[in-house]
């Protein structure tokens, strides 16, 4: 891909508790020139959603206080927010995932860790594409 055949860079929340994870998607998101803003938990993240404009949230589904489905719930039920594409990731098993949640239909994309950069980059591209069709 041509640096004019590139789309343009995305706003993203990176949501989880874990610095390490945190530390990792964002060196990638940064390296494909993405805008990358970090939350260490629930609380922060959705302060900053209610503060920023972003593109996708990235939320991890284990975390304590307020899980990652309650903050996809939250994004949800934001009509301001329905054009941000949710990547929901998680080390649980597919089994383990919340699919019954009222508000698992508004995860865009499911990623399981440990998942390769190229993934995650092609997750950026897809959640945002479902929110807004013209995205390539």
């Amino acid at each position: 891909m041509t640096q004019a055949d590139k789309p343009p860079p995305l706003t993203i929340l990176c949501i989880d508790d874990e610095p390490d994870m945190l530390h990792l998607i964002r060196a990638v998101l940064l390296h494909d020139d993405h805008h990358v803003y970090t939350a260490l938990n629930g609380d922060r993240g959705l302060s900053m959603l209610s503060r920023l404009s972003v593109d996708i949230a990235m939320v991890n589904y284990l975390m304590p206080r307020i899980s990652g489905i309650e903050v996809v719930e939250v994004i949800a039920a934001e009509r301001r927010l329905d054009k941000v594409g949710v990547i929901f990731y998680t080390a649980v098993s597919r089994q383990q995932l919340p699919v019954d949640h009222p508000a698992w239909p508004r995860v865009d994309v499911c990623l399981l860790t440990p998942f390769h950069p190229r993934r995650l980059l092609v997750a950026v591209r897809e959640a945002h594409k479902r929110r807004h069709r013209s995205y390539v």
